[in-house]
């Protein structure tokens, strides 16, 4: 099963699921003390937020995962809201991935990296994305127009 550009439309798991590899990869830069997870989780960031979520490796990994349980995909939730939190998520791992290139600025980029994995584990564990939230406010306030979706119409108003 694909995403539907036409509607805007994921499959509800798979982000939760990338947020559990996220939290992984994220983790595993953090005890290594080295950059280059945090530089494909840029690289990952970046083909969820500029391109087409199908790109993602994590994407391809959460979605074969998925096909193996009785859960599936998912129901289809808006693709918007998660293309925001996307955005936001490339902006940190970049500001971590730099921050990690240089040993004085290293501890820094650790905590942005320990800052997303606290985020990223809300999303995978509680179902709670923080950059959804602030898409759908800064939608409630018309800095961003309202998604192509009937059902976030109603989310929305």
């Amino acid at each position: 099963m694909k995403e539907a550009p036409d509607t805007g439309l994921v499959p509800g798991n798979v982000p939760r699921v990338v947020a559990a590899q996220v939290v992984l990869i994220a983790l595993l830069g953090i005890l290594s003390r080295t950059w280059w997870p945090f530089a494909f989780l840029v690289v990952d960031f970046g083909l969820r937020a500029a391109a087409r979520p199908c790109w993602s490796p994590l994407c391809f990994v959460a979605r074969k995962a998925l096909s193996t349980v009785d859960e599936g995909l998912g129901p289809l939730v808006a693709f918007a809201p998660k293309r925001f939190a996307a955005c936001l998520g490339l902006a940190c791992f970049m500001g971590a991935t730099l921050l990690c290139l240089r040993p004085e600025t290293l501890l820094v980029g650790q905590a942005v990296a320990g800052m997303m994995v606290g985020l990223a584990s809300m999303e995978a564990f509680a179902g709670f994305c923080l950059g959804c939230w602030m898409h759908a406010g800064l939608v409630r306030w018309g800095v961003l127009p309202v998604p192509v979706c009937p059902d976030c119409v109603v989310h929305y108003s």
